[in-house]
């Protein structure tokens, strides 16, 4: 409890106030669409470029040898 009177308390803990105003609401909204909307740009960007890529050479070995462990019937009924 808060009482603003000394007590026997040896500890203090930190305390964060948060505005709750309309003004800083308003505030923390722009600066939240701001900084999310540049997420979802850069993720939309990545997407589209991933949609273009062939798959490399790389890739394609490692998705051949997962193939050739787990057995060419269960790979083709598991990931197709």
């Amino acid at each position: 409890m808060v009482t603003g009177t000394p007590g026997t308390q040896t500890w203090h803990e930190r305390v964060q106030v948060a505005d709750r105003s309309a003004h800083a609401e308003a505030e923390r909204k722009v600066a939240n669409d701001e900084h999310y909307g540049r997420l979802r740009e850069e993720s939309a960007k990545r997407r589209a470029a991933a949609k273009k890529e062939p798959a490399t050479p790389a890739q394609l070995r490692y998705l051949t040898s997962l193939a050739d462990k787990a057995g060419k019937e269960r790979f083709a009924a598991e990931f197709a």
